[in-house]
């Protein structure tokens, strides 16, 4: 396992070593606000090793190939076994619904950094689809003001900016 697993986003950096413990209760693990997984898909068990720790943060980057998004930080690396459906989505959309409506049970609110690698407007548009599609567990915005739900996706890389799909 790589052991650039964490880069904390809070006032409070958390750092997860070897020797780090964090007990667990049997419930799962407690949650710690801030804790990010940078570039998450690299480790043994995307997403499930961050939430194992109680990391409430995950990055990862797609890449739009035949219209699927593929998860990998270069192209060269991508694998037809690692869709962001396969590796996040689908398994944020389960654990939800398992723990009455949250990543953790009671926890906070758990936010999915997406980063674009490949061209802007037609990746974003997929991507788009695509949450779409779990727009039960996303927090959206709109003329109203913001829904939160229990993940927030937060876009960066190649963005569309200026389009009319944002």
């Amino acid at each position: 396992m790589r052991t650039k697993f964490i880069i904390a986003i809070c006032l409070a950096p958390v750092l997860l070593t070897s020797s780090c413990r964090i007990s667990s209760a049997p419930a799962g693990p407690t949650p710690l606000p801030g804790a990010h997984a940078h570039n998450d898909y690299e480790h043994d068990r995307p997403l499930f090793d961050a939430l194992d720790h109680g990391f409430t943060s995950v990055e990862a980057d797609i890449h739009l190939v035949d219209g699927d998004l593929f998860v990998a930080h270069d192209s060269d690396e991508i694998k037809p076994d690692r869709t962001l459906r396969l590796l996040y989505l689908e398994p944020l959309n389960r654990r939800i619904h398992q723990n009455g409506g949250r990543i953790y049970p009671n926890g906070p609110q758990f936010t999915l950094f997406i980063d674009i690698k490949t061209e802007a407007v037609a990746t974003y548009k997929v991507l788009s689809e695509m949450l779409a599609e779990y727009e039960s567990i996303f927090t959206t915005f709109d003329s109203n003001g913001r829904t939160d739900k229990a993940v927030i996706a937060i876009v960066s890389g190649n963005r569309p900016r200026g389009s009319s799909l944002c």
